[in-house]
């Protein structure tokens, strides 16, 4: 049996990127701990590939909201480690952003117009988000710009 404990982890001195250069992930299993500025342990998880699973993470949206985020990793070679690594950092980490349940969320369905659904497409690629995280994005900024005060519309002489 592997002797791990979390406790020997030094945060600082794993290989790490920003969340914004995260398309560089290796292509590795790994253990990954998503941290902020003070290098605080905000989220962690296993993958069995790094960069496949930051392709779409189901967090994304919620630490792109945030500053000077990063991705650090410890290289896994043998991925059936992982739950049983994960387990123990979850632990000894209690990390603030895997405390949510999925009674956190609504998850949703609908059906968008086909040139709709294909423009949030083209704007995700431009932007290099994965297509739930824009269209979260978007749907975030219409209803920021609908509580936003009204702009006074210039008045329209009468009579023209």
């Amino acid at each position: 049996m592997i002797s791990f404990v979390p406790e020997t982890i030094v945060i600082d001195a794993l290989p790490s990127l920003a969340l914004t250069e995260r398309v560089q992930l290796p292509n590795e299993s790994a253990l990954y701990f998503v941290l902020n500025a003070t290098n605080e342990v905000l989220y962690l998880g296993r993958a069995k590939s790094l960069k496949a699973r930051w392709r779409n993470h189901h967090r994304l949206a919620d630490f792109m909201q945030k500053t000077d985020v990063r991705i650090a990793w410890v290289t896994v070679s043998d991925h059936y480690l992982l739950p049983a690594l994960e387990d123990a950092c979850l632990a000894y980490f209690q990390p603030t952003f895997n405390r949510r349940t999925t009674a956190d969320y609504i998850w949703t369905g609908f059906r968008l117009p086909p040139a709709l659904l294909a423009a949030i497409k083209d704007r995700a690629a431009r932007a290099r988000r994965p297509l739930n995280t824009e269209t979260i994005m978007l749907l975030e900024q219409a209803l920021e710009d609908e509580e936003a005060p009204a702009r006074p519309r210039r008045a329209t002489p009468v009579g023209t």
